[in-house]
């Protein structure tokens, strides 16, 4: 937990914010065919930009679920295995775009 202090003047004002920490696994422009399996399972970022992934198998993001932003645009995706985002359960930023 991190604290903050604020002087509004007169009183002071403590908050109290939780310690965030992202990590990012950076596999943009790695010339995967596929969603890699090395994906730490603490990730919150996921950029597999620029690769040459052309579907996406279900479980591909099993273990995930700390994932906040995943960012596959530019790719080839075609295909999508029903529920392939559901263990994602955190996932709030998707991008497929230039597919």
């Amino acid at each position: 937990m991190k604290i903050l202090f604020l002087d509004a003047g007169v009183s002071t004002w403590v908050i109290a914010l939780p310690l965030v920490t992202c990590l990012t696994f950076n596999g943009h422009y790695k010339g995967y065919l596929m969603v890699p399996t090395d994906i730490p399972p603490n990730s919150t970022r996921v950029n597999l930009n620029g690769n040459h992934i052309s579907m996406i198998e279900d479980g591909a993001f099993l273990g995930l679920s700390s994932v906040q932003e995943l960012s596959l645009h530019s790719n080839s995706i075609t295909h999508l295995s029903v529920g392939v985002f559901s263990p994602l359960i955190q996932c709030t930023d998707l991008d497929l775009s230039n597919n």
